[in-house]
């Protein structure tokens, strides 16, 4: 929408005044294109925004619990400026960033309390987020170490991307199987087949000539303060970002540095990520069998498809706009399926032997449970179409590769030879989660993820292939006779 239309529709602030500061001090052909009428901007949570703006409006806030919220907010942003000596060692706020960086490089101690503190001031810099502004060279320095050469980069990136394109084949043939209208299927199909995947790391990174461009005009600079220079940097990607408002838009970024262990899906791109620092020992490698390929990593890409399709990624389009595609029935439907999951989870008990928020965890349930299906399914063929999708796609996929015995060979170690493939696939899937009990009690109350264990209960009881892999009894906390069926096709032995 047009910074006009944001005022009309959602309030809050003057949309227009803001894009005039927001670009006061740029360039003029940056102030141009900006400042045009016809200059698109992207309101999230538009109802959410508009209704937080009445509310604010009202007579139920005064302005200085306003006030107060937003200095709250600042302070936040700004706490590990505030951080004890304890952490930080020689209180890096004062000194040359030189001098910070540099004595952890060079004077590695045996400490290990000093090797925390430095390395926490060495975190500080290279950040987890795209949003500072060296961390394009420490994402080449991290794969200059991981993935040397160029062959071995281009093989792991064709393996990963044959990996998401069977789950991408998988997952389509389960919402096949659901009871819906057909416009909403067709609309499901395009964003399905629209949605992209950024994977290992972004091409960029092994350009010379981009990572020489956008460095040529920085230096640090060894007179600034640690604190400074985080400033000054902050500034840097600040007016960066700006510029490239005036490049088109593109979905071939990546929003976290490849050395990030993580996976996701970007709403409002209608795109996955799955970074390199996820695909490794002892998660994944390529030499893995099928089976733990599949059960692994091939359920957490199934399960980040799935959250296009889950209670909050039904809100987004094809191209990750915030548009309400489905229709009224199949809406419904959607919701008998999503109320079964959270009446699952509700009952579920944690470490600290309280109750689970089935409605707070319910997206991440639904990618669970309907993500391992599509990695079953998919292979050298067609993904066949008479087992279930997060795991159930996986699964599938996964099936599919078992009947090629080059691409599944036997188990390597001893220990493993008792256990089927197929029982490696689901112990593969739940070592994801493996997880010390949680700590903080309030943070589960609220959390969007379940505790790890209750989330593989829970999707495993949703996954007959489970029961039959282990031969579990009817009845048992694994196979009960009552399940959810996530985007799959109701079992008539197995009722929800």
């Amino acid at each position: 929408m047009t910074a006009q239309e944001a005022n009309n529709q959602v309030g809050l602030i003057d949309f227009p005044e803001f894009l005039k500061a927001f670009v006061k001090d740029e360039a003029d052909e940056i102030k141009t294109h900006v400042l045009s009428a016809d200059f698109k901007i992207r309101v999230d949570a538009v109802e959410s925004t508009a209704a937080l703006s009445k509310f604010l409006e009202s007579d139920a806030i005064d302005g200085r619990t306003i006030i107060n919220h937003l200095y709250f907010y600042l302070l936040r942003h700004y706490l590990e400026r505030f951080t004890s000596t304890q952490r930080l060692g020689d209180a890096p706020n004062e000194t040359s960033a030189f001098d910070t960086v540099d004595d952890f490089v060079s004077s590695p101690s045996q400490s290990s309390d000093n090797i925390e503190e430095r390395a926490n001031c060495v975190m500080r810099i290279i950040s987890t987020s795209k949003a500072h502004y060296l961390t394009p060279l420490v994402e080449r320095a991290y794969l200059e170490g991981a993935l040397p050469t160029a062959e071995e980069r281009n093989r792991k990136v064709q393996y990963v991307a044959e990996i998401v394109e069977n789950l991408f084949k998988a997952f389509r043939t389960q919402l096949e199987e659901v009871d819906w209208t057909i416009n909403s299927k067709n609309l499901a199909y395009e964003k399905l087949a629209n949605m992209r995947s950024t994977l290992v790391y972004a091409e960029n990174i092994f350009n010379d000539t981009y990572l020489s461009e956008k460095f040529a005009s920085y230096q640090l600079d060894p007179t600034l303060t640690y604190a400074e220079e985080e400033d000054r940097l902050a500034l840097l990607i600040f007016k960066q970002n700006k510029r490239e408002l005036l490049k088109p838009k593109t979905r071939d970024t990546m929003a976290y540095p490849t050395y990030v262990v993580n996976a996701a899906n970007l709403f409002n791109e209608n795109k996955i990520e799955i970074l390199n620092a996820f695909l490794d020992v002892p998660l994944f490698d390529m030499d893995f069998p099928a089976s733990a390929v599949y059960g692994g990593v091939g359920s957490s890409v199934g399960h980040e498809i799935i959250h296009g399709f889950d209670s909050d990624g039904i809100h987004y389009d094809k191209n990750g706009d915030a548009n309400e595609w489905m229709d009224e029935e199949t809406r419904q439907k959607f919701g008998i399926m999503a109320r079964c999951v959270v009446d699952q989870f509700n009952k579920f008990i944690t470490s600290h032997n309280t109750s689970n928020n089935g409605e707070a965890t319910q997206g991440e349930n639904i990618a669970d449970s309907g993500g391992k299906n599509s990695s079953y399914s998919g292979g050298p063929d067609p993904v066949t179409k008479n087992v279930p999708f997060g795991i159930l796609a996986s699964y599938r996929t996964y099936k599919a590769y078992a009947a090629a015995a080059e691409l599944n060979p036997p188990l390597p170690f001893a220990e493993l030879q008792s256990l089927t493939n197929d029982q490696i696939f689901f112990i593969s899937y739940a070592r994801f989660f493996c997880q010390k009990p949680p700590l903080d009690i309030p943070n589960l109350s609220i959390d969007m993820h379940a505790e790890g264990k209750l989330r593989v209960l829970g999707t495993l009881q949703n996954t007959p292939e489970f029961k039959e892999a282990f031969k579990c009894n009817v009845g048992d906390l694994y196979a009960p006779k009552e399940h959810c069926n996530v985007y799959r096709k109701a079992p008539t032995d197995k009722p929800c």
